[in-house]
């Protein structure tokens, strides 16, 4: 994520980065390896926002404001979609609360997380 963001302003692009080197592991990089950057558009992702703000969403209805708690089943990927409109943002959520989210596949019902308006 971090060397897409440097080379492309976008974290998104990391999975073309890992297919282009043929990485087994993205998790795992070596120190001096050697990366190819492949010369490809930027990419973005976000949810349609039209059906976030219409409650259309099959994740659940729009998050408003500066916290949300967490209820079973949910996961970082999901709340951010429907306070953000961008499924991708999930790592601001994960920035923001690193105090009490150790592993962001780890959340759990009635934690309170801080949201950046």
């Amino acid at each position: 994520w971090g060397i897409s963001e440097k080379y492309y302003n976008s974290g998104y692009n990391w999975v073309d980065i890992a297919n282009e080197n043929k990485l087994a592991n993205a998790n795992v990089i070596l120190v001096d390896q050697e990366l190819v950057i492949p010369n490809i558009e930027v990419k973005t992702a976000t949810a349609p926002k039209e059906a976030i703000a219409s409650g259309e969403s099959t994740i659940g209805p729009p998050i408003s404001g500066g916290s949300y708690t967490v209820v079973k089943e949910d996961n970082l990927w999901a709340i951010s979609v429907r306070a953000y409109s961008d499924g991708y943002k999930w790592t601001e959520i994960w920035q923001e609360n690193k105090a009490q989210i150790a592993n962001p596949n780890l959340i759990y019902p009635d934690q309170v997380l801080k949201l950046k308006r």
